[in-house]
């Protein structure tokens, strides 16, 4: 597996990933700053993977993301304010 240290606003965590080839589609529950969604697709990339799509149920559009947020997400359900 291939490990990711990361620290979010409120806790320091690390993501793991079994290594491997081909595409992937990063899904994830919700989208609020996009930090852990950045570092798992940093991630996959190191772990061998195409990551050719992020998908959440939720996006906090209200949120302010963190520095240097460009990834390209879909949702289901997107909140303004």
């Amino acid at each position: 597996t291939t490990s990711y240290k990361y620290k979010t606003e409120y806790s320091q965590d690390t993501l793991e990933m079994k290594n491997g080839s081909g595409t992937a589609v990063v899904v994830d529950d919700v989208l609020a700053t996009g930090g852990t969604l950045n570092d798992t697709n940093e991630l996959a990339q190191k772990a061998g993977y195409d990551v050719i799509g992020n998908l959440v149920l939720v996006d906090l559009q209200f949120v302010p993301r963190v520095k240097d947020f460009d990834l390209n997400v879909n949702s289901v359900i997107k909140y303004k304010d």
